[in-house]
């Protein structure tokens, strides 16, 4: 039997290893979900260069990005955010 001890910020400060995200693409086309696919690799592989592709279906993404790569939360949605307008 296991149990977590600690509060929920101890608990991921020790065993948490990042962040997920998820991407719903915009377009409905499969030829411009592509591109727009793409765009968002380029720009997530730019910035967080260890992340994984969990999942790609359809208009939806998702990653994992390390936390190491993560130095301010505000930083990263703002990259995010730039991008968008891609």
């Amino acid at each position: 039997m296991f149990r977590c001890l600690g509060t929920t910020q101890h608990l991921k400060s020790r065993v948490g290893h990042g962040y997920m995200l998820d991407v719903k693409l915009t377009s409905m086309k499969e030829e411009v979900q592509a591109v727009e696919a793409e765009k968002l690799n380029n720009l997530i592989f730019h910035h967080f260069p260890s992340t994984h592709i969990l999942e790609q279906f359809g208009p939806r993404v998702s990653y994992k990005i390390s936390a190491f790569e993560v130095t301010s939360l505000a930083q990263t949605f703002e990259i995010l955010e730039q991008g968008r307008l891609l």
